[in-house]
């Protein structure tokens, strides 16, 4: 029922490995197996299986997840083969062999059939036969033992957290260990203000609708902008009449529209683009259907609007690229912001700072 704290003490690489490596326990519907090719040899699935630490693998078309599934290889496949050099083809365990389900079952019922059918892995697949994921039974006898592990209320992950320091460079590792699936935890080392700021720069990175995009005003400078981004990290920004979100959107300000202007007193009014040339989405789209805008339009930022133009959300090209890049990323269920958490100490002054950053 806790939750396992990496410690700092690794490379930003290999702290995010340990969290990964949390990650694959999980008890439910494994939607990201490692997959392995029908062209693969016994010598390169026993290399595999040392590095990952399982013996069990889907075979796909491509070795990707989302390809048709040709069959599964297991420990009883592969044991008694004196040639390492025999491909998983000539080995493997044929689909028309396997018991399947099809996608849109319940986890109850994966369970009754891995029971039933006294198998280990049961692969989920659409109509046409592409694998969607997997249900182990070594996961569904973990949720029996124990019913207490500290999951992801959606996808059944375990949840795990992992230490950082309080160094400039260490904001590089909370970002990296909460995209692996950990949640990073800010040191109490700091102020109560500057605590709260690692916490929300943590929160700025989301995948999905961004509802509290950082708003410019058209008659703020490009010398004002540069500020701006080297203290905030990012480069586009949305221009509204009031510099605020919810006010009428004017237009969009990217690394394009100021790289190559000499003058950094010049306003922001003459350089960005307005909102008459963007792309942009009304108020109630969801996000499927914002992220086929964005890649038909080869557009980074899509703003929301209102019916009278003013700006609600945004959706960036790059936290939906995120969202596909870090699966394992642990994020609130609701807004899909990206998770974190804070120490705090006992002293009576610390309610002061348990406030500030709840708030944050």
């Amino acid at each position: 029922g806790g939750i396992g704290v990496i410690h700092t003490n690794l490379s930003v690489e290999a702290q995010a490995a340990e969290v990964q490596r949390v990650k694959k326990y999980k008890a439910g519907f494994i939607l990201d197996p490692v997959c392995v090719p029908p062209t693969m040899t016994l010598e390169e699935l026993d290399e595999l299986k040392n590095r990952l630490g399982f013996t069990g693998f889907p075979v796909t078309e491509s070795g990707r997840m989302g390809a048709k599934l040709l069959g599964l290889v297991t420990k009883r496949d592969c044991d008694f083969v004196e040639d390492r050099k025999t491909r998983l083809s000539a080995i493997m365990t044929p689909v028309k062999d396997l018991v399947v389900e099809l996608e849109g079952c319940d986890l109850l019922k994966c369970n009754e059939k891995l029971q039933s059918s006294k198998k280990g892995k049961l692969p989920i697949v659409t109509a046409s036969g592409l694998l969607v994921a997997m249900v182990s039974r070594t996961d569904i006898k973990k949720n029996v033992e124990f019913p207490n592990a500290t999951k992801d209320p959606l996808n059944k992950q375990l949840l795990v957290a992992a230490a950082v320091g309080t160094r400039p460079a260490d904001r590089d590792r909370v970002n990296a260990l909460v995209s692996a699936g950990g949640i990073g935890v800010i040191h109490t080392n700091l102020s109560v203000e500057a605590q709260a700021a690692e916490v929300q720069r943590v929160k700025k990175y989301k995948a999905g609708f961004i509802l509290d995009p950082v708003c410019v005003p058209p008659t703020m400078t490009l010398e004002e902008l540069d500020e701006l981004k080297n203290r905030l990290g990012f480069t586009g920004f949305p221009v509204t009449e009031s510099g605020r979100m919810g006010a009428k959107l004017l237009g969009l300000v990217t690394k394009r529209d100021c790289d190559f202007v000499e003058d950094r007193k010049t306003r922001l009014s003459a350089i960005m683009t307005p909102v008459k040339d963007l792309v942009v989405e009304l108020e109630g789209c969801d996000l499927l259907k914002c992220n086929e805008k964005l890649q038909s339009s080869k557009k980074g930022k899509l703003p929301i609007v209102t019916a009278s133009g003013l700006l609600v959300a945004m959706v960036s090209r790059t936290d939906i690229k995120k969202n596909v890049e870090f699966p394992n990323a642990t994020k609130d269920p609701l807004n899909k912001q990206l998770l974190v958490a804070a120490a705090v100490g006992t002293r009576p002054a610390d309610r002061d700072r348990v406030n500030a950053l709840v708030s944050a």
